[in-house]
């Protein structure tokens, strides 16, 4: 299970980092006001919150 699980983290936290790019053209065509980037910073928080999450389920599930 903890293989898959740490697979799912992994590229759940590929797409969120995706819209991260996405958040961040957008805030960054609007000027780049600081409030423009308080999306970006909390997706780019939790998608590397996700990824080192699912990092370590691989990590840890892979067989010796």
């Amino acid at each position: 299970m903890s293989p898959r699980l740490g697979e799912l983290l992994y590229w759940m936290a590929c797409w969120i980092a995706v819209m991260v790019a996405i958040l961040g053209l957008t805030a960054f065509a609007m000027g780049g006001r600081r409030e423009d980037w308080v999306g970006v910073i909390a997706f780019f928080v939790a998608s590397g919150s996700i990824w080192i999450a699912g990092r370590i389920l691989l990590f840890v599930s892979r067989e010796k």
